[in-house]
């Protein structure tokens, strides 16, 4: 198994243009998302189709400072050679036919899994190297039992790089109890996907239910879909 990182522009070039097409088919499966609205038979059900459509939504953000894919596989079949990039997410053109492969595919499995021993029909295995969202470099790796095994200069560059430590929330402080009774209403949140009784808030990290006096949550009560809930009244 053999290690060498090519210097030719112009394969690099066509990389990044790969890249470039894929951030651009990212950006079609978001203003495709962008269009759908949610209608479901009842208040719940529309409801649940809003929340499903808004994680679509925020899954489809691209970031530009990080890279769609890291890596590219060459896989030998009967009919042909297939090339699929792996990256953090699916990503696929107009017809439909994967740009990038999710990490987590079966077909990404070859990426971390094949050696010299055991090649899983790899042709070439290649690891890209990026400056913030910009490709930079990449190294190809062929499988061949007679080579030596060698190391990756880009794979260990990027175990050893020093990682960005955010700094930490602020602690929570606990609510005192209110002096006067009853309390002084609440105002509403601008809230997104409102309903009438509840809608996201803070991007979607939280569901709020606003309740009136004597209302009450509705059955059931609690998570939904993940999202951290909470009441409040007005």
């Amino acid at each position: 198994m053999s290690i060498t990182s090519p210097s030719g522009a112009s394969e690099l070039d066509a990389e990044a243009a790969h890249l470039a097409e894929a951030r651009a088919g990212l950006a079609r499966m978001r203003e495709r998302a962008d269009s759908l609205e949610a209608a479901g038979g009842n208040a719940v059900s529309t409801e649940y189709l809003a929340a499903t459509l808004y994680r679509r939504r925020m899954s489809l953000v691209d970031d530009p400072s990080t890279p769609l894919f890291f890596g590219r596989i060459d896989v030998a079949s009967e009919a042909a050679v297939e090339r699929f990039y792996v990256g953090r997410r699916h990503v696929h053109d107009e017809l439909g036919d994967p740009m990038v492969v999710d990490w987590r595919a079966d077909i990404s499995r070859a990426f971390y899994r094949a050696s010299a021993s055991d090649p899983m029909n790899l042709r070439l295995r290649r690891r890209f190297g990026f400056v913030g969202g910009t490709l930079a470099a990449y190294e190809d790796e062929t499988f061949d039992a007679a080579a030596d095994i060698e190391t990756s200069r880009i794979l260990t560059e990027e175990i050893e790089r020093p990682r960005v430590e955010e700094p930490l929330p602020a602690p929570l402080v606990a609510r005192l109890a209110s002096q006067t009774y009853p309390e002084a209403p609440v105002v509403r949140p601008d809230l997104t996907f409102f309903n009438g009784l509840g809608g996201f808030y803070q991007g979607g990290r939280e569901y709020v239910t606003v309740l009136g006096a004597g209302q009450w949550t509705p059955a059931p009560s609690g998570d939904r879909e993940g999202f951290p809930c909470r009441d409040t009244s007005e």
